[in-house]
């Protein structure tokens, strides 16, 4: 499987040079102004077993992309402090159904912590709170676990694209 990702990547790098288009709808923003962050993609695999996804970082922090089509990304995020923003996107390529589930199993574990956090806020018997405490603690290590998964499951298709904006 990894020489037919190889491959595939390849194939992309060669074939789409201009791959993926990242833009903000601003240059700059005003603190607590939100800003619309949108990415496109030009092709997608022939293979329809495996699709592109985009990682996408803001500050060197996880800025979470929805997927509007098979072309189409955005995300709404709030610049919450003044100064230089960096937005870096990552084109992967990846085993469609697999990475679904992944992602699947991944927000169903941040489900289920947070679900643990709210029950720790009101819980008083020192007995629940160590039950709770060890699960969510059980929890966090399997959503990472499955993060790490993911993470190792995807094959970089290029180089990362990046633009910056400012927050005054």
């Amino acid at each position: 499987m990894n020489l037919l990702l190889s491959l595939l990547c390849a194939t992309l790098s060669f074939a789409q040079p201009e791959l993926l288009e990242i833009s903000s709808d601003k240059q700059n923003y005003v603190v607590n102004e939100s800003a619309i962050l949108r990415a496109s993609l030009s092709t997608k695999p022939a293979d329809p077993d495996f699709e592109l996804d985009l990682v996408s970082t803001l500050n060197g922090n996880e800025q979470t992309l929805q997927r509007s089509t098979d072309f189409e990304f955005y995300a709404q995020t709030t610049l919450t402090a003044v100064g230089s923003y960096a937005w870096m996107v990552q084109v992967v390529l990846q085993e469609k159904q697999y990475a679904k589930d992944l992602k699947e199993a991944i927000a169903g574990l941040t489900q289920e912590i947070q679900n643990i956090d709210e029950e720790l806020l009101t819980a008083t018997d020192p007995v629940r709170i160590a039950q709770l405490q060890a699960a969510r603690l059980r929890k966090v290590e399997l959503r990472s676990a499955t993060q790490t998964e993911l993470a190792n499951h995807r094959t970089p298709v290029g180089n990362p694209s990046q633009i910056t904006f400012i927050v005054e």
